[in-house]
């Protein structure tokens, strides 16, 4: 094996990957898409990990600089003992460090990213496997489902947030609507004007 197979090995491993296969290389434009400030703030902060752990980028095109991969978030910012905190997070993705105290705290309850007693910052690399969508058996009840096609970005976003009960509010009040107001509501352009 060689010494950067071994050093990829011990990064997956130090990230908490449970039944290690190898690891998975990812290009720094598959993930740094993420941070899009058309994004969620939840992926955003995602993205935000990726980019401060696995991501290398000695020369600081994209940020500031950073020298190797790491298990825990870092860059030039910190010494090498110290860590990236939520306020480095914030102040990268451009919101408020309560915003990206509660993306961070959404990650964690979704098993993508934690963090720990010292405030370091880790992508999980245990995460929970995906959920996939079951299909439908003739017996199952229908159910309401809302399509984004021709929805604003923003409200997309929005309503991706909620949680399912929410989600099915929201359709319901659609359903209701007058006529005339719906009939508007379906003519807008699928994508926001500039």
């Amino acid at each position: 094996m060689s010494e950067s197979s071994s050093q990829h090995l011990r990064l997956v491993e130090q990230m908490g990957a449970q039944r290690f296969e190898g690891f998975n290389p990812i290009a720094p434009r598959s993930h740094r898409w993420m941070m899009d400030h058309s994004q969620s703030e939840e992926i955003r902060a995602f993205g935000w990990g990726l980019w401060r752990t696995i991501d290398r980028d000695p020369d600081g095109k994209t940020g500031p600089p950073k020298l190797r991969r790491t298990p825990i978030a870092h860059d030039s910012r910190v010494s090498a003992r110290e860590h990236l905190g939520v306020e480095h997070m914030a102040e990268d993705l451009g919101i408020s460090v309560a915003n990206a105290t509660d993306a961070l705290r959404r990650n964690g309850e979704k098993g993508r990213m934690r963090r720990d007693e010292k405030g370091r910052i880790w992508v999980r690399g245990d995460a929970p496997l995906p959920r996939r969508i079951k299909s439908k058996t003739p017996d199952d009840e229908d159910e309401v489902f809302f399509s984004t096609e021709k929805t604003l970005r923003a409200m997309c976003l929005s309503f991706q947030q909620l949680d399912k009960n929410r989600r099915i509010q929201y359709v319901q009040r659609y359903l209701d609507a007058p006529k005339p107001f719906r009939q508007h509501l379906e003519s807008l352009p699928a994508e926001p004007r500039a």
